[in-house]
């Protein structure tokens, strides 16, 4: 006969506590199914887990932690409290630092990988308490949140009272924690996708400022090679027609000069004076574009800038008055001389007081030029009555090509060539002030010690013969040959040849003490004619001059460099000419 006690079944209550925990868990899955549509924001996925946790187990509070993948240590993300919705970490001056692996339970269950839950955390060694907490812990439930066999982080579930969590509680929590790290794999890949995304945009954002800014780098750059490009051909367009223009004036320079000093008659001296600046002028004009195309090294020396003043002074007065500007001058007598190319500041002064007669137009007004000077400058202060400049322009108004004026009626190279050989001689100009009643340019350049003083009287040199020293010219063009016949004649013995072919006939044929060599000859031109002195007459090789009008030309300006010759720069003038002579003669 069977035991009616050992064949009988579950009880009611065992029945109904297993339907209970089958229930339960299929709630807490339930929502963590419906918290996976919050991957894409964790705090709110963790929030919506703890939440569940709290409505279906007996937890006061529950929160999550998360561990640091480098050393394991526990950090407090996500927590909440059943009655006030908030963190049972929430007393006041209360900081929580986390915890490190092994420390407290929550490092305990982190290290051993296992869940563990405490009817009486008095009695428990692992439990730390924690100073100004909002509530009390008296049971914890407590399960590590794992995947793929590494610890992600844990759950915590307290209650301030002993003895409220069954087995049921630590499985269903064991459950939620299983499940959790799956999601919680998800959503921290999400994460990272979404921070590497914005990173990512970062880096496109400031890639595209720096493409932005390269852009507009190579825009700048673009224009700086198209305006290189347009000095470039102008230098080669006035290179072009340079050697013939400085051969015209070349004559008138050099004539006006020599009747200068001829002429007893004030009157017809002064008259001269101006046909010699004029000259000088149109001299002056065509270097300025010539060296603006092509920059070099400018002859300088010890000049008083006042004087340069009043001869540029000179060659606008007829301007001046035909547009009604009365001229005011207050210039230092005691200037001290600065070391300068005079060509170069005449034609400074030159294009600001164009600039000034422009901006009176059509009304006239008044032109203010004042000079001073202190221990390491001398300055002028150049001012106008005119409209000023408008100040959305004052930045541009130095820039190459930039003009104010009509078509035709200006390069806008003015204050540009102004400014550059201001600075290439250590000095600036720049705009003062502007206002509707004017405008006011300063130029400030660097004062010399003392002045350069070379005399340019003719001076009688002997060859080794004993006689007046022989010059041989080689020159094409027989107005040249005249004015160099004219300006030499007195105190040298002086030949010519109308080509280098003719030249070297004469040079083996003659003795000859110097030579003046035109650059640019029909047949064997000037550099031509130097490599054939080298091997047939080298005892002439530092007696040699050229003549040219291109020297701003690369080539022309490297080849007699790389010589160590003298150049004489045509139009030249008498004295120039007598001083280049004479140092080749003294050696």
């Amino acid at each position: 006969m069977m035991n009616n006690t050992d064949s009988q079944g579950p009880s009611g209550e065992d029945i109904k506590l297993r339907y209970k925990e089958s229930l339960s868990q299929l709630c807490l899955v339930t929502r963590m199914n419906q918290a996976v549509t919050l991957l894409e924001d964790l705090p709110a996925l963790c929030i919506s887990i703890v939440t569940a946790i709290i409505e279906f187990t007996p937890a006061e509070n529950c929160s999550i932690m998360l561990s640091d993948p480098k050393n394991g240590a526990l950090s407090l993300f996500v927590a909440k409290g059943r009655s006030d919705g908030g963190s049972f970490f929430g007393g006041e001056g209360f900081s929580f630092r986390g915890f490190s692996r092994g420390e407290g339970i929550a490092g305990w269950v982190a290290e051993h990988e296992e869940a563990v839950f405490i009817d009486d955390c008095e009695v428990d060694e692992r439990f730390i308490k924690l100073e100004n907490a909002s509530k009390e812990i008296r049971s914890v439930v407590c399960a590590p949140v794992i995947f793929q066999g590494a610890v992600m982080g844990v759950i915590n579930c307290s209650h301030s009272k002993k003895h409220r969590f069954s087995a049921i509680d630590k499985r269903n929590v064991t459950l939620v924690a299983d499940q959790t790290a799956i999601v919680l794999e998800r959503a921290l890949a999400i994460d990272r996708m979404r921070k590497e995304c914005e990173d990512l945009k970062t880096k496109l954002t400031d890639g595209m400022d720096r493409l932005s800014e390269t852009e507009k780098n190579v825009a700048e750059l673009k224009d700086q090679i198209y305006k290189s490009e347009k000095f470039t051909t102008l230098g080669e367009l006035l290179a072009g027609v340079a050697h013939e223009l400085n051969n015209r004036i070349a004559p008138i320079l050099i004539y006006s000069q020599m009747l200068q000093q001829e002429t007893g008659d004030e009157r017809s001296k002064k008259r001269l004076h101006v046909v010699e600046e004029s000259a000088m002028g149109a001299k002056a004009i065509l270097e300025t574009l010539l060296n603006y195309s092509r920059p070099g090294t400018q002859e300088r020396e010890a000049v008083n800038l006042n004087q340069v003043l009043q001869n540029t002074l000179t060659l606008v007065e007829y301007k001046l008055r035909n547009h009604g500007v009365e001229l005011v001058t207050d210039l230092c007598a005691h200037l001290p001389p600065a070391v300068v190319n005079e060509k170069q500041f005449a034609q400074i002064f030159l294009n600001i007081i164009n600039n000034a007669i422009h901006a009176m137009e059509p009304n006239g007004g008044a032109l203010r030029i004042r000079s001073t000077h202190d221990h390491n400058c001398v300055k002028f202060v150049i001012s106008d009555s005119g409209p000023g400049v408008p100040e959305e322009i004052s930045e541009k108004i130095f820039e190459p090509f930039f003009t104010t004026k009509e078509s035709g009626k200006g390069t806008g190279l003015g204050l540009s060539i102004s400014k550059r050989y201001a600075e290439e001689h250590g000095g600036r100009i720049y705009l003062e002030s502007s206002s509707p009643q004017g405008a006011t340019f300063i130029m400030e350049i660097p004062n010399a010690d003392q002045r350069k003083e070379t005399s340019h009287e003719p001076q009688h040199h002997t060859n080794c013969s004993g006689g007046a020293a022989k010059i041989l010219v080689v020159e094409d063009d027989s107005t040249i040959r005249d004015v160099i016949r004219d300006v030499l004649g007195n105190g040298y013995h002086v030949d010519f040849a109308n080509d280098g072919h003719a030249a070297t006939d004469k040079i083996e044929n003659d003795c000859f003490d110097a030579l003046v060599v035109d650059y640019h000859m029909p047949g064997l031109d000037g550099k031509q004619l130097y490599q054939w002195v080298l091997s047939n007459r080298p005892v002439l090789k530092g007696r040699i001059i050229f003549s040219t009008g291109d020297i701003y030309r690369d080539e022309v300006r490297n080849f007699i460099e790389s010589t160590g010759c003298r150049f004489l720069v045509k139009p030249f003038s008498t004295s120039k000419l007598r001083e280049l002579v004479s140092g080749v003669l003294n050696g």
